[in-house]
C-alpha cells in the first residue's frame, strides 16, 4: 500500500542530515491511506529534523491534536470542512523558526502580509468547531453510504477497492475501463468522481500514487476517486452506483 515504511525513511535520512524536512499527508489524497504520522514525528526528532504534517484531507474525519501526533508543524484548509474557501490554518511548535511567506506586513505573526480575511477566518473556527462536534455522528454516517454504495456495485466484476482507511475517500479500479472516459460519461449522468487528486487534475498521467504502490500503469489509468460528504444521502448512493455500473457496462462493450 501507499503507507510510508518507517525503516525506510530511516535508511534514507542518514544521507541527508543536514536539511530534511519530512512532508507527509496525514491521509493519501488519492488512496485514503491514513499515514503513521507519530512514528514519523519520533524519527524526525531523532535525525534532528522538522516534521510537516499536510492535515488537509484528515480534519473532517480525524482528530488534529498536535501532542498526540507529535509534529512540529501541522496544516489544514477551510474548504474541506465546509468552511469558507481560501482560508487555512497553520500550528507552529514554539522554538520552531519558519521564514514568512509574503513580507511588507507583520500580519499573521509577520509570516503572512496583508489585510486579514477576518470573515473567512470566522468561518472557518466555526466550521472547525462543527465538524469537531459532529465528527463521530458524520463518520458513522458516511461509513453507511459506503457499505451501500458498495453493495450496490458488489456484482459488478472486475472491480477492486485500491487501498484502505477512511470511509469518505474511495479509490476504485475498474478493469478494462479507461479512467477518463468514466469520468466524463460520469459527468453527464449527473455523478462526479476523479481520475486523481484535484491537485493534478490538469494532468493525464496515471497517479503516482498508484503506480508507487505497484500498480501497473494501465490498472492505474483504470481508476478512480470517489468522495462522499455528511449530506450525500443512501438514494444517491444507489444512484450513483446505478449509473456508474450502466457506465461500465456499456464502456466494457
Amino acid at each position: 500500500d501507499s503507507k510510508s515504511n518507517i525503516s525506510h525513511q530511516k535508511r534514507c535520512s542518514r544521507h541527508n542530515l543536514l536539511l530534511i524536512n519530512l512532508i507527509y499527508y496525514y491521509i493519501n489524497i488519492i488512496q485514503r491511506i491514513i499515514q503513521p504520522i507519530q512514528d514519523i514525528a519520533v524519527l524526525a526528532k531523532e535525525i534532528g529534523a522538522v516534521s510537516f504534517t499536510d492535515a488537509v484531507q484528515a480534519a473532517p474525519y480525524l482528530p488534529l491534536d498536535v501532542k498526540t501526533l507529535g509534529v512540529d508543524m501541522l496544516a489544514f484548509s477551510s474548504h474541506k470542512i465546509y468552511g469558507p474557501k481560501g482560508c487555512g490554518a497553520l500550528y507552529i511548535r514554539s522554538g520552531v523558526k519558519v521564514k514568512g511567506l509574503i513580507v511588507g506586513g507583520e500580519q499573521e505573526r509577520g509570516l503572512r502580509g496583508g489585510t486579514t480575511n477576518v470573515p473567512a477566518v470566522v468561518g472557518f473556527a466555526n466550521a472547525y468547531e462543527k465538524t469537531v462536534c459532529d465528527m463521530q455522528e458524520n463518520n458513522a454516517k458516511i461509513q453507511r453510504l459506503r457499505e451501500i454504495f458498495l453493495q450496490e456495485i458488489a456484482d459488478l466484476e472486475g472491480v477492486q477497492i485500491n487501498g484502505g482507511g477512511v470511509p469518505a475517500l474511495l479509490n476504485l479500479h475498474f478493469s478494462g475501463v479507461s479512467n477518463v472516459d468514466l469520468v466524463y460519461a460520469a459527468d453527464l449522468k449527473g455523478v462526479c468522481i476523479a481520475a486523481g487528486s484535484a491537485c493534478a487534475s490538469a494532468s493525464i498521467k496515471p497517479s503516482h500514487v498508484l503506480l508507487a504502490m505497484g500498480m501497473d500503469e494501465t490498472a492505474a489509468k483504470e481508476s478512480v476517486r470517489l468522495s462522499l460528504g455528511k449530506d450525500n444521502t443512501e438514494e444517491e448512493m444507489r444512484q450513483a452506483a446505478a449509473i456508474l455500473k450502466e457506465i461500465v457496462i456499456r464502456l466494457r462493450g
